[in-house]
């Protein structure tokens, strides 16, 4: 049993006519024995916080041999949190411990499967796996491994690398040189290290574990043929050693809309019956011709509908240059939402799960604001309105838009598009940061900035605030939002009365104030993720908040819940003395 305790919620004074936030209770949510390691990082949360999965650097009881870092899904249930292993297990005859060397590329949204790339080509993680290559496994509770990307000949080498999931997970996109199809050549071997040219893949899906192509495009005759150059799903940002999808938006939640790029233009496959090129002129006499330069993937609305992309030509009458596009496939509407010139290109931060708007970056001035050569924030809706938000230091705020696909920018977007979290070191508002990182809202309804962390009285900062633990190497993506916009976030600033410890800390911002999460007395905490509705927020700490956490100090992962909590236990009493000695041995 786990005992309950009920945090202490303090806020700021310019809120105090605010309602109280509701009462929660921690939760121990990984074992209190976990062999004298750490619990290293969590990973992400089921929508409802029933569920988490996260890694520990050594092995938890009952668990087998890993040789570094092993991964785990934690399952809530009446009385506690018990723990199971995710990560493969090497089935082979030789290899009876899990997989040393894989991180997981994604996590279904239930948590109940791992769906992963090993490093090593000669570790397989199945008997029948013999080609010496890349592959793509999905393992489930107890770490018992699927092979997702046997080809025709499974001995035949060629690299096969993950790339999405549907939402309820039936459909897997993943790309490879290897021949799945009869009518669809591969290309063995892998790319040349030496920069020779690199193999041809296509794009393909598996739907309930049959394998379609993805990336057919028109051979001019009006058939549909594989790619001749081959393809890459979404930008292209695919690779094996991603610990989380660049381009996670180019598959829709149901699966029915992939988007891909061949030949420089980017496609859509849309019910694995027809493909649409995105990348269309509609500029009067080239309507329907490819972009002449070519285009690239940048967002999508999470049904499919509505795409971003960037391309250096006009490709809509009136635009006397690229930039960034939306399109809408519904109606067939394209429109330049900035141009900007091919030496500084947009590049885009979140697109609304909606479609309503999409939040980019460029490096020029728009209608005369922003700021020539640094990094300028923009939000444009559908309909091509846009509105600037602010100039960013391009130096250290260049973890808004790292280039590798939406999924990993620093940033986060509420549902409904309306709002934007992102960390910034430049001053966008009243206070000083003196260059310390600070975490922001900005609310495109109210078009104003909110800065969540920034210290009250103009105080320096203690540190910067952070929308993820930045000590989690491991590709974590919370939603740091809530659905009803408030967000999660850590600093080492004291947003609170209670909190005294300068240590860092998780906050609530919610009604226009900071609400401390965590204990804020004596070491630090990291955010981990939090469920869609915010009643549980996840958190690692090497405080121990309830009466079952005796392991005297190793990083733990914990829940703060509303209604939460678990009838209290008392930990085993210490040995003294003889007490210590082991029992003596049965006899034979």
């Amino acid at each position: 049993m786990l005992a309950a305790s009920v945090t202490s919620v303090a806020f700021v004074a310019d809120a105090a006519a605010a309602p109280p936030p509701p009462q929660r209770a921690y939760e121990l949510v990984s074992p209190a024995d976990k062999s004298a390691s750490d619990i290293a990082a969590g990973i992400q949360a089921t929508a409802a916080g029933d569920r988490v999965a996260y890694v520990s650097w050594g092995t938890l009881a009952n668990s087998p041999v890993a040789d570094f870092g092993t991964f785990y899904r934690a399952d809530r249930g009446p009385s506690g949190w018990s723990t199971t292993t995710m990560s493969p297990l090497q089935t082979m005859p030789d290899r009876t411990s899990l997989a040393s060397s894989v991180n997981p590329q994604d996590f279904s949204a239930d948590l109940s499967t791992f769906y992963s790339v090993p490093f090593g080509t000669g570790a397989p993680l199945v008997p029948e796996d013999t080609n010496d290559s890349v592959d793509v496994y999905a393992s489930t509770a107890g770490g018992a491994a699927r092979w997702l990307s046997p080809s025709m000949d499974p001995t035949a080498h060629g690299d096969a690398v993950y790339a999405g999931r549907s939402a309820d997970g039936r459909t897997i996109v993943f790309e490879s040189n290897r021949q799945f199809l009869p009518d669809v050549p591969g290309d063995p071997g892998d790319d040349d290290p030496n920069g020779g040219p690199p193999r041809i893949r296509q794009v393909y899906e598996l739907v309930d574990g049959v394998a379609h192509i993805v990336s057919l495009v028109d051979d001019g005759s009006g058939h549909d043929v594989p790619a001749p150059d081959g393809a890459r799903f979404g930008s292209g940002h695919t690779m094996f050693s991603a610990t989380t999808p660049p381009d996670r938006t180019a598959i829709s939640d149901d699966g029915s809309h992939i988007f891909f790029q061949a030949d420089g233009q980017l496609y859509v496959r849309i019910d694995g019956t027809r493909t649409v090129l995105v990348s269309a002129s509609q500029v009067t006499g080239s309507v329907g011709d490819p972009a002449p330069t070519g285009a690239m993937f940048a967002g999508a609305a999470t049904d499919g509908h509505y795409v971003t992309f960037t391309s250096p030509d006009p490709l809509v009458d009136g635009a006397t240059g690229g930039g960034l596009y939306g399109y809408d496939l519904g109606s067939d509407r394209l429109t330049l939402l900035a141009e900007t010139p091919m030496t500084q290109p947009a590049g885009t931060v979140k697109t609304a799960p909606d479609g309503s708007r999409v939040y980019f970056v460029t490096y020029n001035e728009l209608d005369g604001e922003g700021t020539d050569f640094e990094e300028n924030l923009w939000v444009a809706r559908a309909d091509g309105a846009r509105h600037f938000v602010g100039t960013l230091d391009q130096y250290a705020d260049s973890a808004i838009t790292l280039g590798y696909g939406e999924n990993q920018s620093l940033a986060a977007i509420t549902p409904d598009g309306t709002r934007l979290a992102f960390q910034s070191a430049a001053n966008l508002g009243r206070y000083d940061s003196g260059g310390v990182s600070e975490v922001y809202i900005y609310d495109d309804a109210a078009q104003r900035i909110t800065c969540a962390s920034c210290p009250p009285g103009g105080v320096d900062p203690a540190g910067p605030g952070t929308l993820r633990d930045p000590t989690n190497n491991f590709g974590s993506i919370p939603r740091s939002f809530t659905t009803a916009g408030d967000l999660f976030f850590e600093t080492p600033e004291r947003l609170s009365d209670d909190d005294t410890d300068d240590q860092t800390d998780v906050y609530d911002y919610t009604g226009g104030r900071a609400v401390l999460m965590t204990p804020g007395t004596s070491t630090v905490a990291h955010y981990v993720d939090n469920s869609a509705d915010g009643s549980s927020l996840f958190f690692r700490t090497r405080d121990g908040l309830v009466r079952a956490d005796h392991d005297g100090g190793y990083m733990d992962l914990y829940v703060a819940r509303v209604g939460g909590g678990f009838p209290d236990a008392a930990p085993p009493m210490a040995c003294a003395g003889s007490a210590c000695r082991p029992a003596p041995s049965p006899d034979p």
